[in-house]
Formats: C-alpha cells, structure tokens, sequence
C-alpha cells in the first residue's frame, strides 16, 4: 500500500489572536459570553482548521483534521507495510491516534487490550456449540476477520500482554499469514493469509523493559516480539491539547510532514542506512550489548525511507528505548 500525505498551507490568522482574545474579554465584560460564544469567537477570528489530505493507490483522498500531530507519521508507515508500536504515557493519544489511521484509510477499526486474563482464543477465534444439534462450528475473533479482510487493528497494553498471546501476535505480524487449527472443524483452511490492507498497530506505556513505579502491571517483552515493530515515541503535546480546549488554533500545530526525496535519493539512503546498521551490529557484537539487529531492522529501515522519514529521524526511532549507556557504548550520543 502506497501512501502520499500533503499538508494544506496554512490559512492567514485574521485578524489575530490578540484580536480575538480582545472580542472575548469585550464579551465578558457585557455579559453575554458562554463556552459557545467562546468557540464561535475562535472559529471565526483565528481561521478555519487545518486538514491533512491522505491519498492511498490513487483512491480518492481523505482529509482528517483535529488529528494529533503523530499521526500522519503512525499513517505513513503502517501505509508502508510496517508495524508502528506507539510508546507513551497514558492519555497520550494512541488510541485516538489508531482510530483516525482507520478513518484515514476507510477501513474498519478493531482493538484488544491484552491485558490480565486475555488467552490465544481472543486473538485466533473459537469452537461453539452454534451448529445443529449442538454441533461445534468456528467463530472467528474480530483479529481473524481484520487480517483476512482488512482493517486496522490496535493491539493495546502490549507491554501487559502475557508471553503466550504475543507468540499469536508474533506469527501473524512477520509470516504474512498464521495457523488456526479449529478452522478445520467449520470446512475452513487452517492457514489465516493477511489481507493487503490489513494494517497492525500496537500502543504501550513502556519499551518492554517491564514493570516501573509508573506502570507497574507491565511485563518485559521478548526481543523477538519487540524487533518486529518499529517504535513512534508518543508524548503528551501542549499544542494539540490546547487546540482540544480551543485555546490554541488547529492551523498552528506543527504536524509531522514526510520528506520529499527522489527514486535516487532513497536508494542512496537506503544503503546509508544498511551500513549504518551494519555497523552497530558489530559494535553491539563487540560491546556485548543484548539488543538484536536484525535483517528485520534493515527492512524496517528500508520501508520507513519510502514513508517519507528521513535517516536521522530513522536512527533515532530504532534505537528507541536504549539507555544512555547503550548508547554510548556504540559511539552513540544519548
């Protein structure tokens, strides 16, 4: 799935927001203000919101506004076949985040928390008694139906996941497709192939290090599990919250934008990136440092260049949730 993400200009701020803060204590002053009168007041005095145009294979485009500023980044990539893991504290706006990539790309939405209690059968379906006579017959999860049909799909509390739901997960994110076995017993194939608008999402609170004084119900992720996502840091955002209260305009939020490069230029950006990895493999060999770089990493890398990141922007992001003295250990700056 190609993805082209395009920002409209900014519209001009008229007549300002000192102005519009004046007709609003001017308003006060006489009494006739309440919280509409305040968010006509804004609307009309700072300017109209700005929208993000999403156009995905040349179907028509989506525009998406009041979106936090992440998102077009968390789009772009899951657009690139990549599985975007957003960390960040609570209330940040992931799951906000997951339900507008869905509306972005006109495809159904479909969540689980994986937390305390959440067994394989949520994730792969179930045998019921819903035949006749009591016959057993399969009901697929809403996971199944997602990843065979398409849809976007947000595994939530990763990090509270217990280890055997996430060898499911695992399977399905890297092998393009996953086996079912009850599905034998509704006449249907065991293999669930994945859909090429199936787009996976994870939100976590933690970078799989387990349990902190913050969140202490989390586990430690698997290095396999972890290396197959590629992590978007999702913090709290002044401006976007001031934007929900209308205190701060839409048009004023610095979203993320994709670089604009050429065929040729992501191919040379591509093997800089490669070496790149390459070379932290041998020192992370070297330093005796347990983090896997993978091949996987390289493909992650890959397919973020053509989603519009830039190779800064990429080295940081892979190397989200290393320490400082992991960092330094390979020569890198904390």
């Amino acid at each position: 799935m190609s993805t082209a993400i395009s920002t409209t200009p900014l519209p001009p701020v008229n007549p300002s927001l000192d102005e519009a803060v004046t007709l609003i204590a001017k308003a006060l002053a006489a009494g006739n203000v309440n919280d509409e009168k305040v968010r006509q007041i804004v609307r009309e005095e700072i300017g109209t919101p700005r929208k993000i145009s999403i156009s995905l294979n040349k179907a028509p485009a989506y525009e998406v506004s009041g979106c936090h500023p992440m998102m077009p980044k968390v789009l772009a990539l899951a657009s690139a076949g990549i599985n975007v893991l957003m960390v960040g504290p609570a209330g940040a706006g992931k799951t906000h985040i997951a339900h507008d990539v869905a509306n972005a790309v006109g495809r159904p939405f479909g969540s689980i928390s994986l937390s305390a209690g959440i067994t394989e059968s949520h994730l792969t379906g179930r045998l019921l008694p819903v035949g006749e006579g009591g016959r057993f017959g399969y009901i697929p999860s809403p996971f199944v139906q997602a990843y065979e049909n398409g849809g976007v799909y947000l595994f939530d509390e990763l990090d509270a996941a217990d280890p055997n739901v996430l060898l499911v997960v695992n399977a399905a994110m890297a092998n393009g497709g996953f086996d079912v076995e009850a599905r034998v017993a509704g006449g249907l194939p065991s293999r669930v192939n994945k859909h090429p608008d199936c787009l996976m999402l994870g939100a976590a609170n933690t970078y799989g290090t387990g349990a902190d004084m913050q969140y202490a119900g989390r586990n430690v992720l698997d290095a396999a599990t972890l290396d197959r996502w590629y992590v978007v840091n999702i913090g709290y955002h002044t401006e976007y919250e001031g934007s929900l209260a209308g205190v701060i305009p839409d048009n004023s939020i610095r979203m993320w934008e994709p670089s604009k490069a050429s065929h040729a230029q992501i191919e040379e950006r591509a093997q800089k990136l490669v070496t790149w990895v390459w070379g932290l493999r041998t020192r992370v060999e070297e330093k005796k440092i347990r983090r896997i770089i993978s091949t996987r990493m390289c493909e992650k890398a890959i397919k973020a260049l053509t989603a519009g990141l830039t190779v800064r922007e990429i080295s940081v992001d892979l190397l989200s949730g290393w320490t400082p003295e992991e960092k330094s250990a390979v020569g890198i700056s904390a």
